[in-house]
């Protein structure tokens, strides 16, 4: 592996990473229509913090339930508007 945005050959960082941006764009769009303060939400992975941090960037007050098979949601930073349970 040479690097991060390439693997056995394919371009990662320009086939797929642009496409996870795209979902999490659509998954926002979703939430945002459904959340309201005070709600609790499961997020159960697309990568460490990424449900709270879109979640955040709506400016919704709720808690987050995150279930990450990794230690990498500890590499997130403290949200403003989310409460974080791992």
């Amino acid at each position: 592996m040479d690097s991060i945005s390439k693997f056995n050959g394919i371009d990662y960082a320009n086939t797929f990473a642009k496409k996870i941006s795209v979902m999490h764009e659509l998954v926002k769009d979703v939430l945002s229509g459904h959340l309201n303060k005070g709600d609790v939400i499961i997020d159960i992975g697309g990568g460490p913090g990424i449900g709270a941090k879109i979640i955040e960037d709506l400016g919704i007050e709720a808690t987050v339930i995150n279930i990450e098979p990794s230690t990498t949601i500890y590499d997130i930073p403290q949200l403003l508007s989310v409460k974080k349970y791992s």
